[in-house]
């Protein structure tokens, strides 16, 4: 998994923070930011054996997991679509000027600061996510990825299936 994770190997480490016990969850979520998380043995459940080079990055998405479950059937998951979903119920399209959270969530200058934000909308959303493509999506946190949020969330959304 060096400098890559796909939606399958986020979505693994999802299934094993979903196999630990009820007390190691609660220890993880309560850990302010990803260097804590690496220091609590249940990370180390989690993640333990995701390389050197890889494992800060994969401790942030275990930091965001407490805010939200794993949706059951995570089919066409988008996250910008979700964050449109979240934010601005109901809305066909989203003026820029309207979009003030969802901006500054963007607008994170890195990881650590995508993590703060994104778990406060998470916690207050209350519904699952793919973490699979949301996982991957932090975890090549770029203005690639951006993009693609934002075509998902400024854009006409899809009809209903």
């Amino acid at each position: 998994m060096p400098d890559q994770l796909t939606v399958e190997q986020a979505r693994d480490v999802r299934k094993s923070y979903d196999g630990l016990l009820p007390e190691e969850r609660a220890a993880l979520a309560r850990c302010p930011d990803a260097q804590t998380i690496m220091m609590d043995r249940a990370f180390w459940k989690v993640a333990g054996s995701t390389p050197d080079d890889v494992r800060l990055r994969v401790a942030h998405l275990v930091a965001c997991f407490p805010a939200a479950g794993q949706v059951a059937e995570p089919a066409r998951f988008r996250a910008g679509a979700f964050l449109r979903s979240v934010l601005h119920p109901g809305a066909e399209t989203v003026d820029v000027a309207q979009a003030t959270r969802y901006r500054q969530l963007v607008q994170a200058r890195d990881v650590d600061e995508l993590v703060h934000r994104i778990r406060r909308i998470l916690t207050e959303a209350k519904q699952p996510v793919d973490w699979g493509v949301l996982g991957r999506d932090m975890f090549h946190w770029s203005d690639k990825v951006r993009k693609v949020w934002d075509k998902d969330f400024y854009g006409t959304p899809p009809p209903a299936a």
